[in-house]
């Protein structure tokens, strides 16, 4: 996954940030204009998204780490019945609440940090997909394995990580597929703990 340039705050927002297959097709989608995210491409996001196809209809989907939202909007527009948000800087999630509007779906939006969510009891179990494209300056591989207490028994956690630290094995789950896109890794998981 190559993502955009980090540059300082004030940079110019990705130009091509929009949904690119399903029922919002072609939606253009804000995007923060700071380097507090770093959008997919979208060679990668479709890449991504291929990937798992097997497992996007009917799913209940975690956006972890959401930025502007647009991978989890992406997954409702390939046919997930919902998906739930958590973004933890309160502007970006101003503008996930604009993209949101954009396609017309109410969805849940927690404006936490990751280990929040994780603690969240009414989350456990929940989740029969999570994505998460984690920053990169601060990847925490705890708190990634620690997001396999809100997926279901079987479910699946779609992983973006840095690409120099290898085929990443994850505690509590199956390596199912792995590929490098630049710097980046996307790993496919099932979860196997009980």
């Amino acid at each position: 996954m190559t993502h955009f340039s980090r540059g300082g705050k004030g940079s110019p927002a990705a130009t091509d940030l929009r949904v690119i297959a399903g029922k919002y097709k072609g939606t253009k989608l804000a995007s923060p204009r700071n380097s507090a995210t770093h959008p997919m491409g979208a060679r990668e996001k479709n890449a991504l998204f291929n990937m798992l196809q097997p497992w996007i209809a009917d799913a209940r989907v975690l956006d972890a780490y959401a930025g502007s939202g647009a991978l989890g909007i992406e997954a409702l527009s390939r046919g997930a019945t919902g998906v739930a948000f958590v973004e933890q800087q309160p502007a970006v999630v101003r503008i996930l609440h604009e993209n949101l509007s954009r396609i017309g779906v109410a969805a849940e939006v927690l404006a936490e940090a990751v280990a929040a969510a994780t603690e969240r009891t009414d989350w456990q179990g929940e989740f029969n997909l999570i994505i998460a494209d984690p920053p990169y300056d601060n990847f925490q591989l705890s708190e990634v394995e620690a997001l396999g207490e809100l997926l279901m028994p079987g479910g699946i956690l779609a992983l973006s990580y840095p690409g120099d630290l290898g085929e990443l094995e994850l505690t509590g789950f199956q390596l199912l597929t792995a590929r490098h896109y630049a710097a980046a890794g996307i790993g496919i998981y099932r979860k196997t703990m009980l």
